[in-house]
């Protein structure tokens, strides 16, 4: 390990939320795991139309 790290037996619990921190500067990662509802309004269906908003019944004749 580099010179600014915590080392020691006890050290990984700091190491970890560090690498959790610093990993959101990471512009791949910061936009595939951003939390919001409107980055992908479809969730990943690969042949999604648009939205349901009501389903309605078509009656045959």
């Amino acid at each position: 390990m580099g010179v600014g790290k915590p080392r020691g037996i006890k050290a990984g619990r700091k190491l970890r939320n560090k690498r959790r921190i610093n990993r959101w500067a990471d512009q791949h990662y910061n936009s595939m795991n951003i939390p919001s509802r409107w980055k992908k309004p479809f969730g990943q269906a690969s042949h999604a139309k648009g939205i349901v908003t009501e389903k309605l019944a078509v009656e045959a004749k």
